[in-house]
């Protein structure tokens, strides 16, 4: 759970994660599909890899963690979410 979010909808990312895990690692397949913050992208992979075991959810868990590492726009500029994930 986290401490502070920096926005409200990543706050609530947060809490679908604790209020039902599978329905958030499936919207947590949607904020993947595009690079637009990389604290939502932290709070989905970790839902993610709470709510979706299945081998393939390990694979697009491995393959979005790595793009997300690699992205230099979120390098050069590293948001807390960023850090954490």
């Amino acid at each position: 759970m986290l401490t502070e979010a920096p926005t409200q909808r990543t706050f609530l990312l947060d809490e679908l994660g604790r209020l039902d895990p599978a329905a958030a690692a499936d919207y947590a397949k949607i904020i993947l599909a595009s690079m637009d913050s990389a604290d939502e992208w932290a709070v989905a992979l970790r839902n993610l890899a709470r709510g979706d075991t299945s081998a393939d959810g390990r694979a697009l868990l491995e393959q979005k963690t790595t793009q997300l590492l690699q992205y230099e726009p979120w390098q050069q500029n590293p948001s807390v979410g960023y850090l954490e994930a």
